[in-house]
């Protein structure tokens, strides 16, 4: 009876996630690709030593015996890094302190006092891709929450009230989707440079990597990122609240 019980509770959870996104999708759907005035963000684990991929680091052999060991690290070392985006550039890069959680003060104080609200002071679009302007209007600009219990909670929900100009319930993302949070595809792509030769040995090493990798994400990566939601958004609405990936 209880695992029937888990099981109801599970497949009510996917609906209701479901139908967020489907939610999400149609409110949007229509925005041109101009008007995706957008801010993106989200946090990543970072590991010293990189971790095998079970979804994707596949080798291809004739027989089991051919395949090679995959030595790796059983606990390894880790930044947690936040970040931003909109189609116009990147917010800076915001190591979290290792054995901080992302409690509601850390997120107000740390991350929306000294990482986001700056963002509406930059004027330049001619900075580097980290410090310019990243919005067309700062009345403009939509910052794109998920249901993660920092960011869902009320003194976070008041701070974006008071300090942000186009606050308002409906610009939340749903809970679970990654898969139209372009933020998500950086930390991928970053992942083919941050481990590159030579590897880094140290967390220091590793710390720098990061804000190399991440200063040097090309404009053209966030620009056609942030242009693809579109597209997402009506494969979503075909899928019914599914996968963005058609």
């Amino acid at each position: 009876m209880l695992e029937a019980a888990e099981t109801a509770k599970e497949t009510s959870a996917h609906r209701q996630a479901l139908a967020a996104h489907l939610k999400f999708a149609k409110q949007y759907k229509d925005l041109t690709t101009e008007k995706w005035d957008f801010l993106f963000s989200d946090e990543c684990p970072k590991y010293l030593f990189q971790l095998p991929n079970p979804n994707s680091d596949i080798v291809w052999r004739s027989q089991e015996s051919q395949v090679p060991p995959a030595y790796q690290v059983k606990k390894s070392s880790k930044w947690i890094i936040w970040g931003g985006m909109t189609s116009r550039g990147l917010t800076g890069l915001h190591f979290i302190p290792q054995g901080q959680t992302l409690t509601v003060d850390y997120y107000i104080n740390n991350i929306l006092e000294k990482e986001v609200k700056p963002l509406l002071c930059r004027k330049n679009v001619n900075e580097a891709i980290d410090e310019r302007k990243l919005f067309s209007s700062n009345r403009h600009m939509t910052f794109v929450k998920d249901g993660a219990p920092a960011r869902a909670a009320k003194a976070t929900q008041a701070w974006r009230k008071r300090n942000l100009p186009n606050f308002g319930e409906k610009t939340s993302r749903p809970p679970t989707s990654p898969d139209i949070n372009p933020v998500e595809n950086l930390w991928s792509i970053m992942d083919e440079f941050d481990y590159k030769d030579p590897t880094p040995k140290t967390m220091k090493d590793l710390k720098r990597r990061l804000k190399q990798d991440w200063k040097n994400i090309p404009l053209s990566t966030v620009h056609d990122l942030s242009h693809s939601m579109p597209q997402l958004l009506q494969n979503v609405i075909k899928n019914k609240g599914g996968h963005a990936r058609s």
